[in-house]
């Protein structure tokens, strides 16, 4: 991974997913783990499902923090305006991009 040698050469992404949503990943498992286990109708891969969630807020709050030492005031920004998994305010516009493919 380029970042963990390098920090000062990586580039901070905000376009397209990431105007909506600051961890994707972390969503798009959520979201393949809720299905998979909704799909199986087992109540202990839902429980799964669910306890995943505190390792991703976790881990993208890490995130967060480091990219604030990095941008500082910049970032910060971004953090209060764009929510960390669930795009609730902006739903419509993200269920366009998602489908779409276009913002």
């Amino acid at each position: 991974d380029v970042y963990t040698i390098f920090p000062e050469e990586a580039t901070v992404v905000r376009g397209e997913i990431y105007g909506y949503v600051r961890h994707p990943l972390y969503l798009s498992l959520m979201c393949g783990t809720l299905a998979l286990a909704l799909l199986r109708n087992n109540g202990m891969a839902l429980l799964v499902a669910l306890l995943l969630l505190s390792p991703s807020l976790a881990a993208g709050d890490m995130a967060d923090r480091e990219l604030i030492e990095r941008s500082g005031h910049e970032h910060t920004e971004y953090v209060r305006n764009t929510p960390a998994l669930v795009p609730i305010r902006r739903l419509g516009g993200f269920l366009k991009l998602l489908f779409s493919l276009k913002e």
